[in-house]
């Protein structure tokens, strides 16, 4: 059972951006008489109200993270730190929180973007109390600009949230200092979990919004990524699937510029060198693009989805490269190799050619070409 319970509401509030020179720092004030958090602790209730709201990078929990400075109505209590971690995913559009990336001052509503959460963590320490999301809310933007959120080191030495006039700013390494040039920090310890929902404080005054609205319209675009990815797929088997000999005539004739080619044998043997040399690349670049990938899970994700697609491809292209091997007469034979030949002589030529295509399996000629033993 939690002992502690807060309820947010953070209403459609001006934000304005600051002279900070990296990073995003926005004035962001409600009004004293509509609070945007009330936080019930031992039936103790006490209103806040947002003063200032930060947006840094973070390369641990998430993409990025905002943080909104709530101060309490009443003349005793400390600040309230409300953390909210955030990912980039650059496939969904833009919400009320890539607002704050694309102007210098605008109202946003953060009802419609925040989840209500039964496991916020909750850290007191003497400069205030830090609430963290643990879930991330997904954005459109990107971070990797902006510095790092620099309130979790483990010796206080100033206060990051004192106020719109001494606020860090970054220095040339991405550290914050204050005006005198010393390195701000913030002590977190003795972390806590409490719930956190998003419900009418004051209900005839303060609207409130329905959350699942962002979510439906996130599920629906989704879904037409999804039909739109199907659709790819199947238009490029039908494209290799009718264009499979060409693709291996080519083969062929790239073949004859490395190789010696003075019969059809030898065409298919040559080929056949070319798809273990091809399958060997691909297979090599699977493993290394996740590898690779920047610091950031957009970027993981992104690599990930390169490798899922030429996986995708290579099985597809090599089923209908079988297919059409086995039954296609001549598959990939250049017509040079059948020209002035009798009727009779190129059935022949036909059938031996797909005996020889199904013999020389394209993943069992790789394996042999990789210990030196090339398909003949």
């Amino acid at each position: 059972m939690y002992d502690k319970e807060l309820k947010y509401n953070f209403y459609n509030i001006l934000a304005v951006k600051s002279g900070v020179d990296q990073g995003l720092h926005f004035i962001y004030e409600g009004q004293a008489n509509e609070p945007n958090i009330v936080l019930s602790d031992n039936k103790e209730l006490r209103n806040y109200v947002c003063k200032n709201l930060y947006v840094f990078s973070n390369k641990e929990d998430a993409d990025g993270e905002m943080i909104i400075e709530n101060e309490c109505t009443c003349n005793y209590g400390k600040k309230i730190y409300l953390r909210v971690l955030l990912n980039t995913e650059r496939m969904m559009p833009s919400n009320e929180i890539d607002k704050l990336f694309e102007n210098n001052h605008v109202e946003i509503d953060l009802n419609n973007v925040l989840h209500d959460e039964d496991d916020c963590v909750y850290t007191e320490t003497n400069d205030g109390i830090l609430i963290t999301f643990k879930h991330p809310v997904n954005v459109h933007s990107k971070f990797k600009d902006l510095p790092k959120n620099p309130i979790f080191n483990s010796k206080p030495t100033a206060s990051l949230f004192e106020g719109f006039e001494v606020v860090a700013i970054p220095d040339s390494s991405g550290n914050f200092v204050d005006a005198e040039g010393n390195r701000v920090s913030y002590d977190v310890s003795g972390d806590s979990y409490m719930v956190c929902d998003n419900l009418p404080i004051d209900a005839p005054v303060v609207p409130m919004y329905n959350v699942d609205v962002n979510r439906t319209y996130d599920n629906r675009v989704s879904e037409v990524l999804a039909i739109t990815s199907i659709s790819i797929f199947f238009v490029m088997v039908l494209i290799l699937w009718f264009s499979m000999n060409y693709i291996y005539r080519f083969l062929a004739g790239f073949a004859g510029l490395i190789f010696t080619q003075d019969s059809w044998e030898e065409v298919i043997t040559n080929v056949n060198k070319l798809e273990a040399i091809g399958f060997i690349l691909l297979f090599s670049l699977i493993i290394i693009l996740p590898s690779i990938s920047g610091e950031t899970n957009e970027n993981f994700v992104q690599m990930l989805m390169h490798s899922v697609f030429i996986v995708i491809f290579l099985a597809v292209f090599t089923f209908i490269a079988k297919t059409k091997k086995q039954n296609e007469d001549l598959f990939g034979i250049p017509n040079r190799f059948t020209e002035d030949k009798e009727e009779a002589t190129v059935k022949e030529i036909a059938d031996e050619c797909k005996d020889k295509w199904a013999n020389t399996a394209f993943l069992w000629c790789t394996l042999k070409y990789c210990f030196g033993n090339p398909c003949d």
